[in-house]
């Protein structure tokens, strides 16, 4: 968005904004139970508050249109009592929340712009990311900064970790290392205004490529829920449901509901939906 011109930046803006609406009204949260010795259940929400606020750029001030959502710690029941919201629920779905909001964003782009989107590899220990295919690796690096400091300390720490321990860092050790170093390297905040940023945004884009512009057309078919069966043939269903299960079996022991499903999305990401 912050390379695109006015009527392509709006455009993306407005998919960003359906991507965030009604998918995520309801909740399920745990609050204590009127029983004997404390019981907990869990129940269904009526309503939830939260505030939202849109950020254009991080600190490393690159592109990165975003939402930042505050939750309030508490909710209202079905009786209509407001509880405290269970968080271990509401954090363990946070990655699936992630996950299906990539892939509402993908499919609103899709239907606005003529764009195609696919996975490129991030390295070992790493999920692809899901990208535009007309905006090559050098674009997304230049405006990239902040990643590529944090890839830089990451092996740094990776290669002190291999000396210090004589194996090579497992994947929970490698998220939980770049997690810390993300916190770590991070500049402090800036604030400049958003016409200014926009203007340095693309000349260094047409710096890089000769244009601000660089998505060409790529329209691919959507599948319609109710006819994904037919549209999507028994390959495709069987390569999908192989690809969920190595993937959850081979990062962890015990599933949880949210584990499957978030690697179901995965698999299913590729996918334009009508």
């Amino acid at each position: 968005m912050g390379r695109a011109d006015d009527r392509t930046r709006s455009t993306a803006y407005a998919a960003h904004r359906a991507a965030l609406g009604p998918p995520w009204r309801r909740r399920k949260v745990r609050h204590p139970h009127p029983g004997r010795g404390g019981g907990r259940r869990q129940v269904t929400t009526l309503s939830m508050i939260a505030a939202a606020f849109d950020h254009w750029d991080i600190r490393a001030i690159d592109p990165n249109v975003y939402k930042h959502a505050v939750v309030a710690d508490k909710v209202q029941g079905p009786d209509g009592i407001w509880r405290s919201v269970d968080r271990k629920t509401v954090h363990a779905a946070t990655i699936i929340v992630s996950e299906l909001c990539d892939s509402v964003l993908a499919d609103e782009v899709a239907r606005r712009l003529p764009v195609r989107c696919s996975h490129r590899d991030r390295g070992p220990r790493r999920n692809p990311v899901f990208e535009i295919d007309d905006i090559d690796d050098a674009v997304l690096a230049h405006f990239s900064v902040c990643s590529e400091q944090i890839r830089c300390a990451e092996q740094d720490w990776a290669a002190k970790f291999v000396a210090d321990h004589g194996r090579e860092p497992t994947r929970v050790e490698t998220t939980k290392a770049r997690q810390y170093l993300a916190r770590t390297i991070r500049p402090p905040k800036t604030v400049r205004p958003l016409a200014e940023l926009l203007t340095e945004w693309a000349n260094h884009a047409r710096a890089l490529t000769g244009a601000a512009r660089t998505s060409r057309p790529g329209p691919t078919r959507a599948v319609r829920a109710r006819a994904a069966l037919h549209d999507i043939g028994p390959d495709v269903r069987a390569m999908m449901k192989d690809q969920l299960l190595a993937e959850v079996s081979a990062k962890r022991s015990v599933w949880t509901t949210w584990n499957p499903a978030t690697e179901a999305l995965r698999a299913s990401k590729p996918l334009r939906m009508a």
